[in-house]
């Protein structure tokens, strides 16, 4: 189809030439204008309906705020009974140690966390802090409950620590010295598997033995079988200590002895093997292992040590 312009100076229609330039700028006009109704077609449907995909990604994201908002509850209700617990953990640890407790860090919470956050999948992130969320509240209610054990033992025990036997009880020691502690061992000499009720203390005769907790000394016994010579504290709270095959004894019956007072010397009397003190602990009646209750004398590494030494200790010294 042929194109004409009106010539007014000499009142004719001229045909128009259109030409390579006039196509390309014609081209691109359109091209333009339809460009600028695709943008303005897909603004206008993107606004007004939603993609089923879009729909169900709006659902999770609902539902993905309402568990943050209830994760972020819990965890606030949580952070309160952690830190009342640290309170009472506190209390606690000055009233027997008298001392300031060690300040203890949380690492495993941010490497959880960052395990996710690296790798972009929050969904992931929201359930497993969830169900993170859950087992702290089951542990803080577990170690609530110890806590509430603790201080009613605590205020049975009486407010003077010093009665409660927690200290090595030889003048001087090492890891080292640790032999057999509580459970089944093999006896020396009927090589029998026997209850052995207390720990063995390896030392040479004459080393000075220490009285584990302040108390009365309930019971002295000499003999050359058995235990041989024995000594006996009650430390007035439940506890009781015996002081097996001492080679000399250095209070008597009905004493009150104090911690630390030295009141024997560790021997080789009765069925003994070598010199060693056995050492026992009694509560209400009924034996413990002797290695839990040296914690104001052992730092959390060498007590690691003294357990991982005592329990793995095949054979008793008697």
């Amino acid at each position: 189809m042929k194109l004409f312009r009106y010539d007014e100076k000499n009142s004719v229609f001229v045909e128009v030439d259109r030409g390579i330039k006039w196509l390309l700028k014609t081209g691109l006009i359109l091209f333009a204008c339809s460009l600028a109704l695709s943008v303005l077609y897909y603004v206008i449907f993107s606004n007004v309906y939603s993609t089923k995909e879009e729909k169900l990604l709006e659902k999770d994201n609902a539902l993905m705020e309402k568990e943050i908002a209830s994760i972020e509850q819990r965890m606030n209700v949580l952070d309160s009974s952690l830190q009342y617990l640290q309170v009472r953990d506190r209390d606690i640890y000055r009233a027997i140690f008298k001392a300031e407790p060690p300040a203890l860090t949380i690492a495993d919470k941010e490497m959880f966390l960052q395990s996710d956050i690296d790798t972009g999948k929050i969904d992931r992130l929201i359930h497993r802090t969830s169900d993170w969320v859950k087992e702290l509240e089951k542990h803080a209610e577990i170690i609530s409950l110890y806590i509430r054990t603790i201080e009613g033992e605590f205020d049975q025990l009486g407010s003077d620590v010093l009665y409660i036997p927690s200290i090595v009880p030889l003048r001087k020691y090492s890891i080292s010295q640790f032999g057999a502690s509580y459970g089944q061992k093999i006896t020396p000499f009927f090589k029998t598997l026997t209850k052995h009720n207390g720990i063995d203390l390896i030392a040479s005769g004459g080393t000075e033995v220490l009285a584990a907790g302040s108390g009365v000394v309930d019971a002295v016994a000499q003999n050359s079988k058995g235990e041989g010579n024995v000594l006996v504290i009650n430390h007035l709270n439940g506890y009781k200590t015996r002081y097996c095959h001492l080679a000399s004894i250095k209070v008597r019956r009905g004493q009150s002895v104090k911690k630390g007072t030295v009141i024997a010397t560790v021997g080789n009397t009765g069925i003994s093997l070598a010199p060693h003190l056995h050492y026992e602990v009694m509560y209400r009646g009924a034996y413990v292992d002797p290695v839990n209750y040296f914690f104001a004398d052992l730092t959390p590494a060498k007590f690691r040590n003294a357990v991982s030494i005592s329990t793995n200790a095949g054979q008793s010294l008697d």
